[in-house]
C-alpha cells in the first residue's frame, strides 16, 4: 500500500473498553458495539519522537479521559481508509493505563522531573498508594554526538 492510496487524514484508531464484551468483529469501523469508538488522528497528535523501528512511519499519540478507569482493560486498533473506500486494519493491541504509566514512570521516560512527579502523584499513587517513588534520572547527554 502506498501513501498515495490513503485518504487525507491518514491513520485512525478504534478504541474499546474491554470488559469481556469486545470481539474482533466489534473492532471495525462503524461498529454498533457501544463500547467501541472510532477516533481520527490529527496533526496535533503526530509525535515528534520516533516511537518504533520504522524509518517511514508516522507515529501518533493520544490523550483521553478514562474517568478513573486506570485499571480497566482497553483495546486499540489502527486503520486507514483508502481512496477507493476500502479499509485496511492493523493488529488489535490491549493495554491498561496503569500498566503503561508504571512503565513510563519506572523507566524515566517523562521529559522532565515535574512531569515525572505529576505522573506519580496524579495517577500511580492514586491507584496504588504503596507504589515506591522513583527518583527522576535526567537524560544523559552523549558528548560524542
Amino acid at each position: 500500500m502506498s501513501l498515495a492510496t490513503m485518504v487525507a487524514g491518514g491513520i485512525l484508531f478504534i478504541i474499546a473498553l474491554d470488559e469481556g464484551n469486545i470481539s474482533v468483529g466489534d473492532m471495525v469501523l462503524g461498529s454498533d458495539n457501544k463500547y467501541v469508538v472510532s477516533v481520527p488522528s490529527t496533526e496535533e497528535g503526530k509525535s515528534n519522537i520516533k516511537l518504533g523501528n520504522s524509518g517511514t512511519a508516522d507515529y501518533y499519540v493520544m490523550t483521553m479521559n478514562v474517568d478513573k478507569g486506570y485499571c480497566k482493560s482497553y483495546k486499540i486498533r489502527p486503520y486507514v481508509v483508502l481512496r477507493d473506500g476500502s479499509v485496511v486494519y492493523g493488529a488489535i493491541q490491549g493495554y491498561n493505563v496503569f500498566d503503561v504509566a508504571k512503565k513510563i514512570y519506572d523507566n524515566n521516560l517523562m521529559n522532565n522531573e515535574k512531569s515525572h512527579n505529576l505522573l506519580y502523584d496524579n495517577l500511580i499513587k492514586l491507584v496504588d498508594p504503596n507504589y515506591m517513588r522513583v527518583d527522576f534520572d535526567c537524560p544523559k547527554i552523549n558528548a560524542d554526538t
